[in-house]
């Protein structure tokens, strides 16, 4: 039984922007400028799915009656002294308006999706049967491939899936005829080879490169603290099923006042709770699929 319908109009309202920003890209002459035209593209991305409700109003008052009414208003979250005669005061919105495109960037999620796994399932698997996928992101894969052959079965691909223009101008896959085009995939590693893949949890990775170039990813790390992590540790840390930690020192500003700050963190934690880890402590499930009910 059908019960409603909902109708509405479709069009694609961001192509003509994303474009602009996308022809900026393939002019630009220095990674600033490329940074830039990529930013301009991911923020719009982020305020279609802001939280309007996560907004608020900062008010300071300097005077004792103000003081007194605005600690009576019901939107009130908190407040803070910043000095005997300053208090700062945050407050809710009292009208909450949820003007922000929502269904925007869910669909950008959803097509992601879609694109991600049409090119693994039916492009991947078709010319590699045995390809696992590593680790994925929104718009990257890291795949384990063990087929000797792999640039003669890639160049199967390459015309219509894959932009091969960052290759060596002598190596047999490369092409300029994909160079930043939208849609297609890139090899971030055409002139180097993974020798070792170690992931921990999303977004907390390492590779062991042939060029011996230092690669590591740990959010939340800061740039300083990264590079004294290793790939061996990563690999010594999913083994011994340990916690690593480390210090970062930075600067905050807290009640309007500077301090320096040591802070103590899990850099590194095997622990993954958003997948189901399989017997061998490596190999992981997404929780839901078949084989674990």
């Amino acid at each position: 039984v059908i019960h409603r319908v909902l109708k509405f109009s479709q069009r694609a309202f961001l192509k003509d922007f994303i474009d602009f920003n996308h022809n900026l890209r393939k002019q630009a002459t220095n990674a600033f400028q490329k940074n830039l035209s990529k930013l301009i593209m991911n923020s719009i991305y982020g305020k279609t799915i802001e939280n309007p409700r996560q907004y608020s109003n900062l008010v300071i008052s300097v005077s004792e009656e103000e003081v007194l009414k605005n600690l009576q208003k019901p939107n009130l979250r908190q407040f803070a002294a910043i000095s005997p005669t300053v208090m700062i005061f945050q407050f809710s919105q009292r009208t909450l308006h949820l003007n922000k495109p929502v269904y925007a960037g869910f669909s950008i999620l959803e097509m992601s999706k879609l694109v991600m796994y049409e090119f693994f399932y039916k492009q991947v698997r078709r010319v590699f049967p045995d390809a696992r996928a590593a680790y994925s992101d929104t718009d990257s894969f890291i795949l384990q491939i063990t087929d000797p052959d792999v640039d003669s079965k890639l160049a199967t691909l390459a015309e219509t899936h894959l932009d091969t223009s960052g290759y060596p101008t002598d190596h047999p896959l490369f092409s300029p005829a994909n160079k930043m085009k939208l849609g297609v995939f890139k090899n971030e590693f055409s002139k180097d080879h993974i020798l070792g893949f170690v992931c921990l949890k999303p977004k907390l990775y390492s590779m062991e490169l042939a060029s011996r170039e230092h690669y590591v990813r740990a959010k939340g790390v800061k740039r300083c603290e990264s590079r004294k992590l290793t790939y061996e540790l990563y690999v010594q840390t999913l083994e011994q099923q340990t916690l690593h930690k480390i210090t970062q020192r930075t600067i905050a500003r807290k009640l309007c006042e500077n301090k320096t700050v040591a802070v103590e963190k899990i850099g590194l934690n095997p622990f993954d709770n958003k997948r189901f880890i399989d017997s061998d402590g490596v190999s992981t499930l997404p929780f839901g699929h078949w084989s674990l009910s």
